[in-house]
């Protein structure tokens, strides 16, 4: 009996040691709640660094976008031609080609003029266009080829037209056509209103007039703007200040020019904005990035 007794109070204590005290438990929670925390505040870190490298990349990538669209609009241009309507530091005013078209059917160029218009000529281009942001639409203006007499080029040149209706019409080999019916300007001396100065194989560049400029948004901030017939929206910001983007404006010889047919070369200079503040050590701040471009205006020999 003695034995048993003796056995059940082993037990009775081994059970007994089984549990925690107070301070076992207390000393626990503390060391769960300093982990816990640690790993929490690995993760804010982690979250605000993964938001603020997002924020320099999306800003990154807008700069590149605008590195990419404004020179390939700006290349194009002619300044000697009047490619350039308006220029300042913030804003730049020019005739943006839209479509390039092949003509595939000669017009008729031997009508009567008005005040040195031919009125409703008829210019077959081969379908599709060779390139095109869009489709020609009617009060499109329009640069046609005129190559005159073919044993000369002093009077060679590009007639301004007007396109006052759009169809669907075959070439004369047959193959899918456009119908641009145009109002041809300039068919004066030396351009004269013969037959078959605009022959097969002449190009007809569409264009319009575009306007970018930087202004004040609604929201507080600045944008480069890009304004047509069509209206206005913004293709690149948000900016610093007015002078996120500026154009500078060079003649043959480098120097700065103020007239917009003398230009031959274009530097742009882009200062974008992140979208959202990020940290910096204790405080927070808009990011910014800059790029700076030197484009070369084309029919310009001398670069």
């Amino acid at each position: 009996m003695r034995v048993l007794n003796r056995n059940v109070q082993k037990a009775q204590a081994r059970r007994a040691r089984f549990g925690f005290t107070l301070i076992e438990l207390l000393v626990a929670m503390v060391i769960f709640g300093v982990v816990a925390g640690a790993i929490v505040n690995i993760m804010i870190v982690s979250n605000r660094a993964t938001s603020d490298q997002a924020q320099r990349i999306d800003m990154q990538q807008n700069i590149r976008a605008a590195n990419a669209i404004l020179p390939a609009e700006i290349r194009q241009l002619d300044a000697a031609d009047g490619d350039i309507k308006a220029m300042s530091t913030n804003s730049l005013t020019i005739r943006a080609t839209r479509q390039l078209g092949i003509v595939c059917t000669a017009p008729v160029t031997g009508g009567a003029l008005v005040a040195g218009v031919l009125n409703a000529a008829t210019i077959v281009v081969r379908s599709p266009l060779y390139s095109s942001q869009r489709a020609f639409v009617a009060n499109d203006s329009i640069w046609v080829w005129y190559e005159g007499d073919v044993g000369t080029r002093s009077d060679d040149g590009w007639l301004p037209g007007l396109v006052t209706g759009v169809a669907a019409q075959n070439c004369t080999d047959g193959s899918a056509g456009i119908r641009l019916v145009v109002n041809l300007g300039g068919l004066v001396a030396p351009r004269f209103n013969v037959a078959n100065v605009v022959p097969n194989g002449s190009p007809v560049f569409g264009f319009e007039t575009v306007t970018y400029a930087t202004g004040l948004a609604a929201d507080g901030r600045y944008y480069l703007n890009m304004t047509t017939s069509a209206g206005t929206a913004p293709v690149l910001g948000p900016l610093p200040d007015v002078d996120g983007v500026t154009f500078s404006y060079y003649d043959a010889n480098g120097a700065v020019t103020a007239t917009p047919t003398l230009v031959r070369q274009l530097g742009l200079a882009v200062r974008e904005q992140s979208a959202n503040r990020i940290r910096k050590g204790t405080t927070t701040a808009y990011a910014v990035d800059s790029l700076l471009t030197r484009v070369t205006l084309r029919n310009n020999p001398r670069f």
